[in-house]
């Protein structure tokens, strides 16, 4: 069984096809997301950071489409990597409603 699914595969490899890079996308999209409900609870000058940061992503998913093997900028990959430690210590502190 493990020889009729590797074959595909093989031949996807050797015809060097790109793959479309859908987790960029949602890594994206969500990134987007999170930035856009911190932009609603501060302050008019760091509100424009924001929507400066927002179109900065905006324009990096655009050229995404254009050149899909193309990688992420440093800076957000460290931009999504604080935005996620950031949410998982929200989700860890917040009070379960399951009782043990």
């Amino acid at each position: 069984m493990r020889g009729e699914f590797s074959l595909p595969w093989d031949r996807y490899r050797n015809l060097k096809t790109i793959r479309w890079p859908h987790r960029k996308f949602t890594s994206l999209q969500i990134l987007i997301n999170n930035i856009k409900e911190l932009e609603k609870g501060v302050g008019n000058r760091i509100e424009e950071k924001l929507k400066d940061v927002i179109k900065v992503l905006e324009k990096e998913k655009k050229k995404l489409k254009e050149i899909l093997d193309m990688e992420l900028e440093k800076k957000t990959k460290r931009l999504r990597q604080t935005c996620f430690k950031a949410n998982y210590k929200r989700r860890r502190l917040m009070p379960s409603s399951i009782p043990h």
